[in-house]
């Protein structure tokens, strides 16, 4: 790795060391929040209609659905999400939020959006821009770079 490359890995891992969970209610973890989140986007990308299922709600997050059914009997249990089986299939299961759900969530975005406000407020619009731009050119050459790894390794697969 050359020198700057190293100093952007370097300054990358800085914002793994931020304590966002300093923005988020005491009795809601990071990974809680983005099941919320998760949740209400997949509600707005369709006008409300859609109905979000575990397994749905794993692939868009990246996890495993065991992993999902753990965070939301948590979120239940504490009257934040509502869990409810598909009439048609029961091997589906669908999530939504409460009321008190959706009021936790919109708390805890709040902060989050107060936070970035004040993260950039002495930042130039152009220059938020073009950070803006970086990151999004970032992210697809990782992506395009990612994407071509498991190319390779689901090949070096099927030779075995």
């Amino acid at each position: 790795m050359d020198e700057l490359t190293q100093k952007l890995y370097e300054t990358f891992l800085l914002f793994r060391k931020l304590h966002m969970s300093l923005l988020l209610p005491e009795n809601l973890s990071k990974n809680e929040y983005f099941t919320l989140r998760c949740i209400a986007y997949m509600h707005c990308v369709d006008g409300g209609s859609q109905h979000v299922s575990i397994s749905l709600l794993a692939k868009m997050m990246h996890v495993t659905t065991p992993a999902v059914s753990r965070t939301v009997s948590t979120l239940e249990e504490r009257g934040i999400l509502l869990r409810e089986n598909d009439k048609n299939d029961r091997r589906n299961t669908f999530v939504d939020l409460t009321p008190q759900g959706k009021k936790l969530l919109e708390n805890a975005h709040t902060e989050m959006t107060d936070f970035f406000n004040q993260m950039v407020h002495n930042m130039k619009q152009e220059d938020i821009k073009c950070l803006i731009q970086y990151l999004t050119d970032l992210y697809k050459n990782a992506n395009a770079v990612l994407e071509q790894k498991q190319k390779e390794k689901q090949q070096e697969n099927k030779k075995k």
